[in-house]
């Protein structure tokens, strides 16, 4: 799929991101893009950063706080940038302007309350990157708001995403998995509720914006899969 894009003329070294505040600029892709986050130790990850390096600097319009997957297909949202046609929504805006070969596809925790639409938005973009040749890298997520708020399953975006992932042979980042051994901070002053946990920060005793560590794990496991899928 990759090899595709490519050979319909979109550029080998973009990649571009639909997500929430998990996947804003500054403390994801800016961290590369500013020289923030230190890849000495990792050549092969370096490697990769410099290959993608207009991507890091690119901040995707179909990226922003609170954004759900219906959101991808609003034609209107505040601060709707020019550059976007007036029918167009954040996903397939974003497809146009960056001409990216590669898609990071990591939304959810707005959906906790519609989960029991999330699966067919997450199709629909699905099926928009594939009609436009542009490969989808489906991620789960480190939260399970969905079922903490919303009343869902246990997991169930996430089951939804590795589904998804074997239904349309699409690569995966099992994000929720690669949190799962990141270190506790305990909070002494509530024991029951650590001030982080699973890269997640303590908020009103809610889990769903990303620690420090969470915001790490990010940018290395999305360097891992643009490795895995150029090499």
């Amino acid at each position: 799929m990759y090899a595709a894009a490519i050979a319909r003329g979109r550029p080998a070294g973009i990649f571009t991101i639909a997500g929430d505040s998990n996947s804003e600029w500054a403390g994801y892709l800016g961290q590369i893009a500013l020289g923030a986050y230190d890849l000495r130790s990792r050549p092969a990850y370096a490697a990769v950063a410099a290959r993608f390096g207009p991507s890091f600097q690119r901040r995707s319009v179909a990226v922003a706080g609170g954004l759900r997957a219906a959101d991808m297909f609003l034609a209107d949202w505040p601060d709707k940038p020019s550059v976007c046609d007036r029918a167009e929504g954040r996903f397939a805006c974003e497809l146009r302007l960056s001409r990216a070969s590669i898609v990071f596809i990591q939304l959810g925790t707005g959906d906790r309350f519609v989960w029991a639409e999330y699966e067919g938005h997450i199709r629909r973009m699905l099926e928009m990157s594939l009609q436009n040749g542009v490969l989808p890298v489906l991620v789960t997520k480190a939260d399970d708001l969905e079922s903490w708020q919303g009343g869902a399953p246990i997991d169930h975006m996430n089951t939804v995403i590795r589904r998804l992932a074997v239904d349309y042979q699409v690569p995966m980042i099992d994000f929720h998995l690669s949190t799962r051994n990141l270190p506790v901070i305990p909070n002494p002053q509530l024991p029951d509720r650590p001030f982080t946990k699973n890269g997640l920060l303590d908020e009103w005793g809610y889990y769903f914006h990303l620690s420090a560590e969470g915001k790490e794990m990010r940018i290395l496991t999305t360097l891992a899969m643009l490795a895995a899928i150029t090499n």
